[in-house]
């Protein structure tokens, strides 16, 4: 096995150990057994690959044994290991211990958010020094040109993790394909709704200040980033990303709420 997945494995465990007072060597191994009775009326939700840590937790049992076994580099097809197996166990770690439902989505659309913020600031930050196109009392335009230019540099860099990343499943619901243009038309407009919010409060915050400063102009930008990040993300995942029919003839728009409606009652 790789020095890496050495550590990160040592490390989940770890963390497992002292959060459930676990007593196993290896919560993530993907071999073992059991009785069944272990799981009677015991309701296993399963979220990623690693079931034995909620069997664990949940299971019905006395005691247990480990036997070691040695875990060889793969020779054929490719690890399923990704950041989406990271998010999924810290995710998994999370609900197990506190008894709450965290949203995949919603994780993944902070983290990209998160990285937006500092794109969005560094867009700022490099056309003001560039540019000297700071914020001073009665000039307004050239320093909000320079915000605007971080937004956009934002927008773009969210679209795309967005897109193919946070709402990828939310895609796949669609029947026809609607090409990326559209979708990256209808994340401007949303965009746009919150750079209103984010200029807004930041003009509203640099006037209050009585002394100029890079540093005020910086942080009263990412003030209105920060407020403007949470009201777009209702508005992406119902509008952008939402199951989106306006493709479909009015015969396929009824099949495929049918074939939905027998999926749920089949679950």
């Amino acid at each position: 096995m790789r020095l890496y997945r050495k550590i990160l494995s040592f490390l989940a465990n770890l963390l497992t150990r002292i959060l459930f007072n676990l007593k196993v060597k290896d919560t993530m191994s993907g071999y073992f057994g059991l009785r069944k009775k272990i799981l009677n009326e015991v309701f296993l939700e399963g979220k990623g690959f690693k079931i034995l840590l909620e069997i664990l937790i949940k299971g019905k049992y006395k005691s247990f044994i480990e036997i070691p076994y040695t875990f060889k580099e793969r020779k054929k097809g490719k690890s399923k290991f990704n950041i989406e197996i990271i998010i999924d166990y810290i995710i998994q770690l999370i609900e197990l211990k506190w008894h709450i439902k965290i949203s995949n989505v919603v994780i993944k659309y902070l983290i990209v958010g998160f990285l937006g913020i500092w794109v969005n600031l560094f867009g700022q930050i490099l056309v003001s020094e560039l540019f000297n196109w700071h914020y001073i009392r009665g000039m307004i335009f050239w320093p909000s040109l320079s915000v605007f230019f971080g937004f956009e540099l934002s927008v773009f860099f969210n679209f795309i993790l967005n897109h193919y990343w946070t709402f990828a499943l939310e895609r796949m619901h669609n029947r026809k394909i609607i090409s990326t243009f559209w979708y990256f038309i209808k994340f401007q407009i949303v965009s746009i709704y919150g750079f209103i919010i984010q200029i807004s409060l930041w003009y509203f915050i640099v006037n209050l200040v009585y002394y100029n400063s890079p540093i005020i102009d910086y942080m009263a930008n990412l003030l209105g980033i920060l407020f403007a990040t949470f009201n777009n993300y209702i508005l992406n995942k119902n509008f952008t990303w939402s199951k989106d029919f306006i493709f479909l003839s009015k015969e396929e728009k009824s099949n495929h709420i049918h074939f939905e409606n027998n999926c749920f009652r089949e679950l």
